[in-house]
């Protein structure tokens, strides 16, 4: 059972890895980069022992491709095939170290009927990184268990730490095997487990020691993404009945149930059982149950059960390898009949015209969408100017693949820096002051530009498919991140910023509902969100209709402190709200006041200023506003003292 040279009994595993490698080889390019795939090529770019939103791993198996194959759909994804048929030459292995030839079969042939590894080699995840690592750690496990040599002990730790490099799930699998590496130890000494955990700490210590530097915030990072927004819907069961509703989906009905039997079998036997296959059955359970008591509070992306594949794989060999011929034949062709309809009603379902299939659902289906998005957007990035960054305000799936498509991973920036998107907003920090395109899914019009660029002009409206909008617009003077805006503000003075807002936007002050709303919207960072639906209410709209833009300009500077702001000063909040709207221009002047925390209630009621004493009496001041339609010239003239002149 051992994998030294290239034996009898391991030709058919390499046959095996290798069909599955070269049928996946040409259509590696056919469909272009996904959001999360483009991301991970920007990892690749910015080499590192971690990022805020993942392990390395992706990373550096992306570069590594790239580097052969160029910046390449192809040369993004080969590196993880690689790995991905390594992870099927270790499932061969996995299965015979279990059972012999029978379960090696089972083994295999079940892997490849479940859905859920149906994009294992047409796509660069971590999630199949993590999959093919964990197979090649069983395998090893299993091997070290069955021939005690302390190599394989050495080597299952090390792939392990490698997966734990790919994503932090592999703690799972790794205390799944935590009962056979005991039960190694005490069968062949405890020079194995030694081995075993000192090869899984050094092979992920580098980045081990990374993420305490960063005081642990990556981690934390992805329990506020997949937490956040998640758990109005927790108590109402939502997220435990969608969990289990989408592991129906990639699993099958069928090869759920065939797990689900086999370890009901193993359950009932009254057999003693062997300690590598209650591993198996571990190595399958808790993935499950710590994703399904995490669903409640979070969601749970469907392909991430894929960590428990591998184990169920080698559970659903040992079983069918004890059942009678008959019952075998009966789940085979249950298993794949099933995948069948499931290929067919996929391609139903994506078939047809871009964005529509063929059974008439909308779906987010468009070839070359992307292509012709990035041509559309070349002729803007060169009249942004050299060194131009390219920006989104919603995510960062459409930035990551126009990155890609572009050529320019290195000046990305995502204005909305929450999940992955805090990576970029890292990565920008150096091209302050830069002209950008900003580019965004639907529209701009509640996005805060004022917030992010001195200056932005006249957006243009893209459709590069069939019933898909994009809006890009050409922006000047980049400032920077302005993560206050997404961020939970727990130092700032509620009724503070409740007055700012109300007598901002509204001309009054808060009422007591309008204060819990602040309130809450600062607990929750959507204070951007609450100011744009306070501008877009009924309220507004009939308080100030008609009302010019140096009234608008003049009232929001007075309740955030300057009510008698020079005519520079109006000019500019006049050009701010041009392009930024109302809810932009307040934006803006809250966060040159630090943001909320910067509101006090002595900042709200500031007192008007003096006017300057060396101007004479009856002198005037002026600027000019410079706007997409012309210019807009702001004039303070100063009444010279005495009684007010009659008016007739």
């Amino acid at each position: 059972m051992a994998f030294r040279g290239l034996t009898p009994r391991q030709r058919p595993a390499l046959w095996v890895a290798a069909l599955f490698f070269l049928v996946h080889l040409p259509l590696l390019g056919l469909v272009e980069l996904s959001g999360d795939e483009s991301f991970y090529w920007l990892y690749a770019r910015h080499l590192d022992w971690g990022y805020l939103t993942n392990p390395p791993l992706i990373g550096w198996v992306v570069a590594a491709s790239t580097s052969i194959l160029g910046d390449t759909v192809t040369g993004v994804r080969l590196g993880v095939l690689v790995v991905a048929s390594l992870g099927v030459f270790a499932l061969v292995r996995l299965g015979e170290a279990l059972g012999g030839r029978h379960a090696r079969c089972s083994a295999v042939t079940f892997f490849f009927l479940v859905p859920l590894s149906w994009l294992y080699g047409f796509m660069a995840a971590p999630d199949v990184l993590l999959a093919a690592l964990v197979a090649c750690a069983l395998a090893a496990t299993v091997t070290a268990w069955c021939t005690g040599r302390t190599a394989f002990w050495a080597g299952s730790g090390a792939l392990l730490g490698l997966a734990l490099l790919a994503k932090y799930t592999a703690v799972l699998p790794a205390a799944a095997l935590v009962p056979l590496v005991v039960a190694g130890g005490r069968r062949w000494g405890w020079k194995a487990p030694a081995a075993w955990m000192a090869a899984g700490l050094a092979t992920a210590g580098p980045h081990l020691v990374w993420l305490a530097s960063n005081g642990a915030e990556p981690l934390l990072l992805r329990v506020a993404v997949h937490g956040h927004e998640e758990v109005s819907e927790a108590f109402a069961g939502h997220g435990l009945l969608h969990f289990l509703g989408t592991q129906a989906g990639v699993w099958s009905p069928v090869a759920a149930g065939v797990v689900l039997w086999a370890l009901w079998r193993l359950l009932r036997s009254g057999t003693p059982r062997a300690p590598h296959v209650t591993a198996m059955a571990l190595g399958t359970v808790l993935p499950f149950a710590a994703f399904l008591v995490w669903s409640p509070f979070g969601p749970v992306h469907p392909y991430w059960t894929s960590v428990a594949l591998p184990a169920a794989c080698g559970l659903v060999a040992v079983f069918l390898a004890g059942l009678p011929p008959a019952r075998r034949r009966l789940l085979w062709w249950a298993l794949g009949a099933q995948a069948v309809a499931v290929l067919v009603a996929g391609a139903l379902i994506l078939g047809g015209r871009p964005g529509e299939g063929y059974l008439g659902r909308r779906v987010r289906w468009a070839p070359g969408e992307n292509r012709r998005l990035a041509a559309r957007l070349r002729p803007l990035l060169d009249a942004a100017g050299p060194g131009a960054l390219l920006a989104t305000s919603r995510g960062y799936a459409t930035v990551a693949q126009q990155a890609f498509y572009l050529g320019v991973p290195e000046r990305t920036v995502a204005l909305a820096p929450f999940g992955l998107a805090v990576q970029l907003d890292e990565w920008a920090a150096p091209w302050r002051g830069r002209n950008a395109v900003l580019v965004a899914p639907g529209s701009l019009d509640e996005f805060p530009l004022p917030v992010y660029f001195e200056r932005c002009h006249p957006p243009e409206r893209i459709a590069p498919a069939r019933g898909r909008v994009y809006t890009a617009a050409v922006c000047e003077g980049y400032r920077g991140p302005a993560r206050w805006l997404w961020e939970p503000a727990h130092g700032a003075d509620p009724q503070a910023v409740a007055g700012s807002v109300y007598r901002a936007l509204l001309g009054r002050p808060p009422d007591p509902e309008g204060l819990r709303s602040v309130a809450w919207a600062l607990e929750r960072g959507e204070l951007a969100h609450l100011v744009w639906n306070i501008v877009r209410s009924p309220e507004y709209r009939t308080r100030f209709a008609g009302e010019t833009p140096v009234a608008t300009a003049r009232r929001i500077l007075a309740a955030l402190g300057e009510p008698d702001a020079d005519p520079a000063r109006l000019a500019r909040a006049v050009e701010l709200l041009a392009f930024g709207g109302p809810h932009g221009l307040f934006l803006r002047l809250l966060d040159e006041h630090g943001g909320p925390a910067g509101l006090t209630p002595e900042v709200e009621a500031a007192p008007p200023a003096p006017p300057p004493a060396q101007e004479p009496d009856g002198a005037s001041r002026s600027a000019t506003a410079v706007l997409p339609a012309g210019t807009v010239t702001v004039t303070e003239a100063r009444r010279p003292p005495g009684p007010a002149p009659s008016t007739v």
